[in-house]
């Protein structure tokens, strides 16, 4: 129990890092602006990787606060890949989708979703 509330306190921290790193980057965005695709892509590897695990926590917890049927299926296919893994098919995603304009958690959604066949 200590280990996941441990992981659960590091993604909501690396998520606010995220969200820091990306506030100081374009100061002038209001705090509820969606990280687009081109802003992802100018981000390092690390912070890449911190961004995406910051949706996929956020995605499985609005998914167990909202009783979501697809709640377990998405915790253990998550479980069963690596963050490097899903960053690189998030990349993977947004580079076969050039004309993809939505908000960069989308991307991460769907090519979760895909991932684990849900």
């Amino acid at each position: 129990m200590k280990l996941r509330a441990s992981i659960a306190l590091l993604a909501i921290c690396s998520g606010t890092l995220t969200t820091s790193l990306v506030a100081h980057a374009t100061p002038s965005l209001p705090p509820l602006t969606n990280v687009q695709p081109q802003a992802f892509a100018k981000m390092g590897w690390e912070s890449q990787k911190i961004y995406v695990a910051g949706i996929l926590d956020g995605l499985t917890f609005l998914s167990y606060g909202r009783n979501m049927p697809d709640h377990d299926a998405v915790v253990k296919c998550a479980k069963s890949r690596n963050l490097d893994e899903l960053t690189h098919g998030v990349v993977a995603w947004l580079k076969a989708h050039p004309a993809f304009s939505e908000s960069l958690g989308s991307a991460v959604a769907q090519t979760v979703s895909r991932s684990c066949e849900i």
